[in-house]
């Protein structure tokens, strides 16, 4: 589904950029005139962490109310006889 690539290459994304700050001792508690780093950082965790949070919430309310249509016309059809 394109909810879990897109989960999983957020993923990947940050883990990448977690790797590159770890690599390059960037220090965000006292950035040395680079308040470009913690910038993204903030987008990054933007990105990937809260807007996957919230692709899933869509996509599953998206889901429970195709299914509750679903099962009312089956419900209705049942009724009728």
């Amino acid at each position: 589904s394109h909810v879990m690539a897109f989960w999983s290459v957020s993923r990947i994304v940050w883990g990448v950029a977690m790797l590159l700050l770890y690599i390059n001792n960037v220090d965000l508690l006292r950035p040395e005139g680079k308040d470009w780093h913690a910038i993204i950082l903030f987008l990054l965790l933007v990105l990937c962490e809260i807007a996957p949070i919230i692709v899933l919430m869509d996509y599953s309310f998206t889901t429970i109310y195709e299914f509750a249509d679903s099962a009312t016309r089956e419900m209705s059809s049942l009724a009728t006889g």
